[in-house]
């Protein structure tokens, strides 16, 4: 829901990233800016520690062999079948998209006449599969470290916690050095070294949340300090440029990394006070999945066919952002759940007639 937000605000920005015109447009870039800020890194955080859990209710080959079908399946099918369409509107409808204009497009096999390639949304799932290739080697070694650290475990935790998603910032700027010499990997950014490298220190903080979870619990008990900083957090991602080019938003990325873990926190307390939502976000909650691989075509033909009809209007915002939490949504439950074909292409996995999941190795 998160990325659905930042991404359906993007159509209704500045594509040279100058000063909004309009006051709800400037409301608009500066939540896009934050949720921009924090969404990824509290998925890379989140991801680290199931990852974590994973590994330690099962064999490493176990975990491998079922991630690479659950990752990459749908990362492929939704790459050749779904990104042609949602490329083949930016291109013919580019100068209605705003901020669009400036994401990477991608047409696999077939090189496109716009400017940069990419796999759009799905880079997170790319950098996420390589992470998770790591992860049986992660954990054991963070694992280790809290062990050896004896009494002081909770303050190594919390010194991990911090300097991990710092240490990822620095190592992006060696992802992109080797970024020119790993050829079509690269150039189609099948493999984004940048992208791993930064979420490699957020990875590296859910897996020690998920052995000692000491920091968050503190700080989830440390209330205001837990709003202040998440409030500094969001004044500064404000005042630093968030859409400017890689090399200047560096600045961004390092508050990005000192701010992760209380984003999370703040997630986390807010999931607790959900109350009457609480059945509406669980329905989104298993629908996650396929939300996340088919928004991004939802939100493109929505913002087309809305700022066509409505011009940049708040009207046609409002009607982009809800078609994209519904439309997936409605998908999910109406098309995906009931087809077994489409549970695996789409989210990995297979059911057996009683509705239990069948494990990969069954499969």
């Amino acid at each position: 829901m998160l990325v659905i937000v930042g991404h359906a605000t993007m159509a209704f920005l500045a594509p040279d990233g100058s000063p909004s015109p309009t006051l709800w447009q400037a409301a608009l870039d500066g939540l896009g800016a934050v949720l921009n800020t924090v969404r990824m890194p509290a998925f890379f955080v989140l991801s680290g520690a199931v990852a974590a859990h994973a590994l330690a209710h099962g064999d490493d080959a176990s975990f491998l062999r079922d991630r690479v079908v659950r990752l990459g399946l749908p990362l492929c099918t939704v790459l050749v079948l779904v990104n042609p369409i949602e490329v083949a509107l930016r291109i013919m409808h580019g100068g209605l998209l705003g901020r669009w204009q400036q994401e990477p497009l991608t047409l696999p096999p077939i090189p496109v006449p716009a400017p940069g390639t990419g796999m759009q949304h799905l880079w997170y799932l790319s950098a996420l599969l390589a992470l998770t290739m790591m992860a049986p080697w992660l954990v054991p070694m963070v694992r280790g470290w809290l062990v050896r650290a004896g009494a002081r475990r909770a303050s190594v935790a919390a010194i991990l916690v911090v300097a991990a998603p710092l240490a990822g910032v620095v190592l992006v700027r060696l992802g992109w050095r080797l970024t020119p010499h790993l050829g079509v990997l690269t150039r189609w950014q099948l493999v984004d070294p940048g992208a791993i490298a930064g979420g490699l220190g957020f990875f590296v903080t859910g897996i020690v949340l998920a052995i000692d979870d000491s920091p968050l619990r503190w700080l989830v008990s440390h209330r205001r300090l837990l709003y202040a900083i998440v409030a500094a957090g969001a004044c500064a991602v404000l005042v630093l440029d968030p859409w400017g080019p890689a090399a200047e938003r560096l600045p961004r990325e390092f508050v990005a990394a000192l701010v992760a873990l209380p984003m999370f926190a703040m997630l986390l307390v807010g999931a607790a006070r959900v109350g009457r939502f609480a059945p509406m976000l669980a329905r989104y909650a298993a629908a996650s999945y396929t939300t996340y691989l088919l928004h991004h075509v939802v939100v493109v033909a929505t913002a087309v066919g809305a700022i066509t009809l409505l011009g940049v209007t708040p009207l046609a915002f409002v009607l982009v952002l809800l078609t994209g939490l519904a439309v997936p949504l409605l998908l999910h439950e109406r098309l995906v759940v009931g087809s077994a074909g489409l549970r695996f292409l789409l989210n990995g996995e297979a059911l057996d007639a009683s509705g239990d999941r069948i494990s990969v190795n069954q499969t």
